[in-house]
């Protein structure tokens, strides 16, 4: 035990601190980070019980992940440094995408939205660091921390299964007595209640299932493991042959009934891709292990492909219409690249674009679901090879020994296929956005291999650059009384819509009392449209149709590409009756909305109407 947490109390402290964030990830860390959205609001946690039970904000996990680094770099402070050379298959592709999303920032308009990812790769970067350096020094406590990756894991698929079998039931009747109490609950979310997909405390059903592929062959592994250390050594032939089977069909029934309930389409696509690529792997490098053994995939085969086709053909149709929207996804992300193949379009500047290059009839979407497109599309060449060895780390790890000693081969295999369907999934779904299962796929192999030993020399630039990576994760500490003043801006405008829509209506005070907030959340937040946009929504359903306009056009400054906002301008500038400016503005967001059903015909009727109040 003591080789598991080390032989000092600072190296015990840095240890507890990392297998508890492998265990609370993908409870806290298991939301998207993209702040666009309708309304952008804020995620702080309002009381004790949110911190407890709900999700952590998007910007949290960086935070932890510097603080791991950082106590992590003080309780090795005088050790050697790991051997970054020998190790780069496995820091070498994370690091790139770090440094691709540098390349995007200097010309986007979405500062706000590219923040928030910069910050969220530079938080995956220094777990990554953090955790290779401790092994390096603590090779024992890769067993600690692949076990608490595990039991994270298999509580969080015990979560899907509350969700669908009791939590779902729940939220239906909240939401009906919302509506009983004259709340209106927007289509889109009964849409998913009523699906019946479970996310656990994930935000969208396929990440959920993305986390539930990339580790369920390794749970797998460690339980059989855990089931093998279990049992009495006198009766050791007896109970194995129901230990283990009881251990290992009840994890994979848990995890695999639980990946199914997400009603994922790329789930399918990931396991297949997995199980096609990985036997491809064990042919070329193991063929006499397959010449031998092969009749033992067989079974496993077998199963997955039925499995397969029974989902498929559930989802058919649902499926057929997703690939759609996908394939318009990929135009629009090569037209960006095309247009800007040097830089991109920027990071965060995928929305806009998507809007103006976007068919007639096309689905909308904030992100390209593809991990390879969103770097392609908004971080260019660099970004899109970045992306793209990424994407292919896990085969790279395959044929490249990495440390002192092979690794353990089940214990690898089972990572490295977990892995390609990770990869798998995340070309079709937005896994890369999602702190908790990017934190595990770039960590995961370090937690099997027999990583390469300390080397003496360059503590000075190790730790400086390691500190320079910890302190721009703390920096995201800031985020935080931005983010409290918005959701007091937001509390305020709740207060005001609630005394208005009670029987009989109580005389609130008017929206203008609310712009001391408003400014406040504006300094705090310098990038963020968010604060500007969601007061003009409160001020013009107030009829304050000027101080609407002068908050939308506030908004627009922070995020001139959105065709939202300058059709909202439009909106206020037609009720102050100031016909040209609407037109104006009405031009303007059809320049990023061109296939706007609405906007043509709108700009034609105040051209009319223009006409008509003209002087003969």
């Amino acid at each position: 035990m003591q080789g598991c947490f080390g032989t000092t109390l600072p190296v015990r402290g840095a240890t507890v601190l990392l297998a508890g964030l492998f265990l609370v990830a993908p409870h806290k860390f298991g939301n998207i980070v993209n702040p666009v959205g309708p309304v952008g609001g804020s995620v702080f946690p309002t009381s004790t019980i949110e911190w407890i039970v709900g999700m952590w904000p998007t910007y949290f996990p960086a935070i932890a992940s510097g603080v791991a680094l950082l106590t992590v770099l003080l309780a090795h402070w005088w050790r050697r440094r790991p051997d970054y050379v020998r190790a780069w298959p496995l820091l070498l592709p994370c690091l790139l995408l770090a440094l691709a999303t540098l390349i995007g920032m200097p010309h986007t308009t979405e500062r706000y939205v590219a923040m928030f990812f910069l910050a969220h790769m530079f938080g995956v970067l220094a777990f990554l660091l953090a955790v290779y350096i401790h092994l390096t020094q603590v090779p024992e406590s890769r067993h600690l921390f692949l076990g608490a990756a595990v039991v994270g894991v298999l509580t969080s698929a015990l979560n899907g299964w509350y969700g669908k079998l009791q939590g779902q039931a729940e939220m239906i009747q909240f939401l009906y007595d919302m509506e009983a109490n004259g709340e209106t609950i927007i289509m889109p979310l009964w849409e998913r209640v009523l699906e019946g997909r479970i996310t656990a405390s994930f935000t969208y059903p396929n990440v959920f299932a993305a986390h539930l592929l990339l580790l369920l062959p390794v749970t797998l592994y460690v339980v059989d493991r855990w089931a093998k250390f279990l049992q009495p050594n006198d009766i050791q032939a007896d109970v194995t042959r129901v230990t283990r089977p009881l251990f290992v069909g009840t994890s994979a029934i848990l995890m695999l009934v639980a990946v199914y309930w997400t009603g994922s389409r790329a789930a399918v696509l990931g396991i297949s891709s997995a199980a096609m690529v990985m036997t491809g792997m064990v042919a070329i490098t193991h063929r006499d292990w397959l010449r031998r053994r092969g009749q033992l995939l067989v079974a496993p085969a077998v199963i997955v492909l039925v499995a397969g086709i029974v989902i498929s053909l559930q989802f058919y149709d649902r499926g057929l219409s997703s690939l759609g929207a996908r394939l318009d996804y990929a135009d629009s992300a090569v037209q960006m690249f095309a247009e800007h193949p040097a830089t991109g379009v920027g990071v965060g500047e995928f929305f806009p674009n998507y809007m103006r290059l976007k068919g007639p009839g096309a689905e909308e979407t904030r992100l390209p679901h593809n991990l390879l497109l969103y770097f392609l599309s908004q971080c260019g060449i660099f970004g899109g090879l970045a992306g793209l060895l990424f994407i292919v780390q896990p085969v790279m790890l395959w044929f490249r020994r990495i440390g002192d000693g092979p690794p353990a081969p089940l214990a690898f295999g089972c990572v490295v296929a977990g892995m390609l369907a990770w990869s798998a999934h995340a070309l079709a779904d937005f896994d890369l956005h999602v702190p908790a299962t990017m934190m595990m796929v770039v960590t995961l192999p370090l937690l099997v291999l027999k990583l390469p030993g300390a080397v003496p020399g360059g503590l000075r630039w190790h730790r400086s650059l390691c500190m320079l990576a910890a302190l721009a994760c703390l920096a995201n500490l800031l985020w935080i009384p931005g983010d409290m003043a918005h959701q007091d801006l937001q509390l305020a405008m709740d207060s005001q819509q609630r005394l208005t829509q009670q029987s009989p209506p109580v005389r609130a005070p008017r929206p203008g009392a609310l712009l001391p907030l408003v400014e406040r959340a504006g300094k705090l937040i310098p990038w963020s449209p968010y604060p500007y946009d969601s007061f003009g929504k409160h001020a013009f359903q107030f009829r304050e149709y000027a101080l609407a306009r002068e908050a939308f056009m506030a908004a627009a400054e922070r995020a001139p590409h959105r065709s939202s906002v300058y059709k909202q301008i439009a909106d206020c500038s037609i009720n102050l009756g100031e016909l040209e400016i609407a037109r104006e503005y009405l031009e303007k967001a059809l320049l990023w909305y061109p296939h706007d059903p609405q906007l043509s015909s709108r700009i034609k009727s105040l051209e009319i109407i223009e006409a008509k109040q003209a002087p003969p």
